[in-house]
């Protein structure tokens, strides 16, 4: 897991991630090689002006099956924070993995999962994406629309 306390990071924070490439790069700069030899899930938070938020969270030892019940918490607590500290904000949500930057059953299982979870509480999804030792990917659901939005 990165960990930063008090370092300045390579870009600036108060530039909006306008476009998906902008997102795509983020995450790439965000989560590190050696980060991405373990299942994780990472939660970035964008502000309405779609500015990302001073803080990350790395959610270690995610389960390849998708858990809805965690999906659900996760969603859940992502949309009281945004609620409480960026109103009308979004949220960037990324698996992260060791093999191959192809998408798996397990990547869609989850993604599945975790967007009717945000949907249930009103989370507003900007991106879903797959990060892995070879890149980081969008990640859409076959049939949805752009940014992860249904």
């Amino acid at each position: 897991m990165m960990t930063i306390t008090g370092g300045t990071p390579d870009f600036d924070l108060l530039t909006p991630l306008d476009t998906d490439a902008d997102v795509l790069d983020r995450v790439d700069q965000l989560i590190g090689e050696d980060a991405r030899r373990d299942r994780s899930l990472w939660l970035l938070f964008l502000d309405a002006d779609a500015v990302q938020l001073p803080v990350v969270v790395p959610i270690d030892d995610m389960p390849a099956n998708s858990d809805p019940y965690a999906a659900a918490c996760i969603c859940d607590v992502t949309a009281h924070v945004l609620s409480d500290a960026a109103p009308g904000g979004s949220a960037v949500i990324t698996l992260v993995r060791d093999h191959g930057p192809g998408v798996t059953d397990s990547d869609q299982q989850w993604l599945m999962a975790l967007q009717a979870a945000a949907a249930r509480t009103g989370l507003r999804l900007r991106m879903f994406c797959v990060a892995s030792r070879e890149g980081v990917r969008q990640l859409e659901l076959k049939g949805a629309e752009p940014n992860g939005e249904s």
